[in-house]
């Protein structure tokens, strides 16, 4: 029986070509590691400049909490001057770049209120801050240092828990 031209141009078994094949895995890799270099390059700074803001807010936003605890608690004038001086440093300065607006309307209300107790309170007849009411903006009943601590408190913990 002899073969028709076609059937000679077939190979008698298929076989398979390591050689094309490790060409083209050796490719596709080369190409995958490409792109994620690529990728790196793009997206790393970005993350990079997220975590870094991240982790100023978080210390700011820690820096805001213990200032305003410690006005709230404070039960001299010595002690409620240098937690009032801290509160404003941190009011007037960086925090001002990282807060967002719910920090910012909890800070600007406790510092309504601390602006009103200066104006109540007289060195000589210290008014502790715990024995001082505020009634903010846009409510009806007086609320303590403590309380207004505590909202800041809860808005800080949101913004950082939303990030």
């Amino acid at each position: 029986m002899s073969k028709t031209p076609e059937e000679s141009n077939k190979p008698a078994a298929a076989k398979f070509n390591w050689d094309l094949t490790l060409k083209i895995a050796a490719a596709v890799i080369s190409a995958a590691t490409l792109c994620f270099g690529i990728y790196q390059y793009v997206v790393k700074p970005k993350r990079d400049a997220a975590e870094t803001l991240y982790k100023s807010k978080q210390e700011l936003y820690n820096k805001a909490m213990e200032s305003t605890a410690a006005f709230a608690n404070a039960s001299t004038q010595t002690e409620a001057d240098t937690a009032r001086k801290h509160f404003w440093e941190l009011y007037y300065g960086k925090l001002g770049a990282v807060e967002n607006a719910e920090v910012k309307q909890a800070m600007q209300t406790f510092g309504g209120a601390v602006k009103q107790w200066e104006d109540f309170n007289d060195p000589s007849d210290f008014t502790a801050p715990a024995d001082f009411e505020y009634v903010p903006e846009g409510e009806t009943k007086g609320v303590s240092f403590r309380d207004l601590s505590y909202r800041l408190t809860q808005a800080c913990s949101r913004d950082l828990t939303n990030k």
